[in-house]
């Protein structure tokens, strides 16, 4: 057989390849995942042998020269596929694992404010965030009913675990609608302990979740101090405090003790009614929380 790939046609094939091979592995399921990890293949193997069959019925070579690889270039292609396919998955695990969280915390917004609004027994908030619900987790269930990022690879439970959630959540409708909404309330709470489940025995961080649950609260305290809202902030203050308690559980070094100062004097200038300081707290306290969130969440 002769060559019939031309150096820069390999060296293209090296890099493309592991990156097909990683999106079948990490990134899609079913028919979709064998052929591209099977298209992956082919092009790390042609760039290997220098040789595409492919190329053959229609007289085509991209190796004007026909020489063969030879010297440092021998050595730098399959250097190359190797960085190449480490690189991708290492870079897919990461993504994918950072994607699950964001679907989840999607989802887990509208759920948290159902919660929250059938504990209330606001009935009309509640079957709005209710209906958000029911939407959202439908696309988180239908995403992840056959795909799985690598996290959760090995989860036999995860597929159950999801119609679980689900018959909790269809179960809660009448309630919701116009039954009792603490009966609801209960009914929804069920499937906190399920996922909390989900993510420690898939080695997810809870100071990661905790973390962004903190996070949506201090994004409202934000907004009521911009407004120049006292009694705003010191509403949103009991739940804020709440949400940072379970952060201090799992970490409490100097940067989350930052944190709580900052959260502890917004309440107080807000109780001072010191209005005009309020925005430049809040800024300190999302300044305390970002540092935190970027290297641990």
């Amino acid at each position: 057989m002769k060559n019939n790939i031309g150096m820069l046609d390999r060296f293209i094939r090296a890099i493309l390849g592991p990156i097909l091979i990683a999106l079948g592995l990490f990134w899609v399921a079913g028919a979709l995942q064998v052929i591209l990890i099977l298209l992956g293949v082919i092009f790390s193997t042609t760039a290997l042998m220098g040789f595409c069959p492919l190329y053959l019925p229609f007289n085509l070579s991209t190796n004007k020269s026909e020489t063969k690889l030879s010297g440092k270039s021998a050595i730098a292609l399959p250097i190359t596929l190797i960085l190449a396919l480490v690189a991708a998955s290492l870079a897919s695990v990461y993504i994918t694992r950072k994607q699950f969280l964001e679907n989840y915390n999607a989802m887990n917004s509208n759920y948290k404010q159902a919660l929250f609004q059938t504990g209330q027994k606001n009935r009309e908030e509640a079957n709005k965030y209710y209906e958000q619900l029911q939407i959202t987790y439908a696309d988180f269930s239908s995403m992840y009913a056959t795909y799985r990022p690598y996290a959760l690879w090995n989860d036999a439970q995860f597929s159950a675990d999801l119609a679980k959630v689900d018959g909790i959540i269809k179960d809660a409708a009448p309630l919701v609608k116009d039954g009792d909404l603490t009966a609801a309330h209960v009914q929804l709470e069920q499937a906190r302990p399920i996922f909390q489940e989900m993510f420690k025995r898939n080695g997810f961080s809870l100071l990661a979740m905790n973390l962004v649950d903190f996070h949506d609260v201090m994004e409202k305290l934000i907004d009521d101090s911009a407004k120049k809202d006292s009694a705003a902030v010191i509403e949103h203050y009991a739940e804020a405090d709440r949400l940072l308690k379970a952060v201090e559980t799992d970490l409490n070094d100097a940067d989350v003790q930052s944190i709580r100062q900052s959260l502890d004097t917004l309440l107080k200038t807000a109780q001072d009614g010191k209005v005009d300081d309020l925005a430049a707290q809040a800024a300190a306290l999302k300044s305390g929380f970002l540092k935190v969130y970027l290297i641990r969440g």
